[in-house]
């Protein structure tokens, strides 16, 4: 517990917000309310239900997408003769497994409102929120086009402010929640869990589930 409160503190230092970041998380912040919950206004039992921090990766990370939730390494595959191997492709997740996923949450911890963070490219993710009446939904608008996959982000020189901008208003965004959904074999997941660690409320660590498979590194 105590390395986890170390790593807790050292990334709120680190991600710190400044004025010129919250103006920018201000000015794009986008909420979506189908009921009373948090975010939305109610009755003092919708506001303190709780609240799922939910990042669906996209972007330069995965080369399929898979239905089913992920093997405990990613990277691995089983070759011929059942011989294990490093594989040369990564997967994603349907948007369909993070819902599911979402919905048992709901079923057992009573959640109403989602803070979604999301590089997918084709707008698969946020075109039905407007229609998807389960949850409020709190994300980030701003173009996404240019997470198409082409080459992996670090090294390329034609993206905009909003790369970096929204990744930095994500963990300020859903640094806050009660729980997350994502996936720990990314750094973003696993530095919004830390962000999550530093914030909550009570002395236990928040629940979170990961779709690869991958679990919080000791």
């Amino acid at each position: 517990m105590v390395q986890y409160l170390v790593v807790a503190a050292i990334s709120q230092v680190f991600t710190e917000p400044t004025p010129q970041l919250l103006s920018y998380l201000s000015s794009h912040v986008r909420t979506v309310c189908h009921r009373d919950g948090p975010k939305c206004g109610g009755s003092p039992e919708a506001l303190a239900s709780p609240v799922v921090a939910l990042h669906v990766r996209r972007g330069d990370s995965c080369n399929r997408v898979r239905d089913e939730p992920g093997p405990v390494n990613a990277f691995v595959t089983t070759g011929r003769g059942g011989k294990t191997q490093r594989a040369n492709y990564r997967y994603c997740y349907s948007w369909s497994l993070y819902r599911s996923t979402l919905r048992k949450l709901q079923q057992r911890y009573g959640v109403r409102t989602v803070l979604l963070a999301t590089d997918d490219a084709l707008g698969e993710v946020l075109r039905g929120l407007e229609t998807d009446k389960e949850f409020n939904w709190v994300y980030l608008d701003y173009p996404r086009r240019q997470f198409k996959k082409n080459g992996w982000m670090e090294f390329r020189k034609d993206l905009g402010e909003d790369v970096p901008l929204s990744l930095a208003s994500v963990f300020e965004l859903l640094g806050s929640a009660d729980m997350l959904v994502g996936s720990m074999g990314s750094h973003v997941s696993r530095v919004l869990y830390n962000k999550m660690i530093s914030s909550s409320r009570t002395s236990m660590l928040p629940p979170f589930v990961s779709v690869d498979g991958y679990g919080v590194p000791a």
